[in-house]
């Protein structure tokens, strides 16, 4: 969350500021990198991809994950663009690749409960995600969880 642009939080680092972090973090054996489509705006996705393409990392070396739902900065309407409906995950989703350059993410976030979306279209969205392959695996941050591992355990349709 500290690349991206220095516009949207004063402590973030621009592109060419946080390209030598990502190699210092590789050659040290970190290979997880994690972004979110709301952190700088989706400038995090934009330079982690322009990072993976600028050292020419074998994208099997890497675990990239991202979290959807504060997209509003991709469209108009609030309703469309934010929150954890299929709508804006699979959408979401599809413009965080798009930014990452890449092709799946190893893991997608619901990076808050939406209380406007019931949690059933929220699991069932994201099983698509993975069953189409722009995911490998998806999680819950911020007490999500419960719920989203009851519905996933208990719906015949997921």
């Amino acid at each position: 969350m500290s690349y991206g642009t220095s516009k949207w939080r004063d402590w973030v680092l621009d592109d060419d500021a946080s390209f030598p972090f990502f190699g210092q973090a590789l050659d040290a054996g970190i290979n997880f990198f994690d972004c979110a489509e709301g952190y700088a705006d989706g400038k995090s996705e934009e330079v982690m991809g322009q990072a993976i393409k600028k050292f020419g990392w074998k994208r099997n070396d890497l675990v990239i994950s991202t979290k959807i739902n504060w997209g509003g900065a991709f469209g108009d309407n609030p309703v469309n663009n934010g929150g954890l409906s299929r709508k804006h995950l699979i959408e979401g989703t599809e413009m965080a690749l798009k930014r990452l350059q890449l092709d799946y993410v190893d893991l997608l976030y619901c990076h808050r409960p939406d209380r406007n979306t019931p949690i059933e279209e929220t699991v069932r969205a994201m099983n698509y995600l993975i069953n189409t392959g722009k995911a490998f695996y998806w999680g819950t941050v911020c007490n999500m969880c419960l719920n989203a591992l009851l519905v996933f355990l208990t719906d015949p349709l997921v």
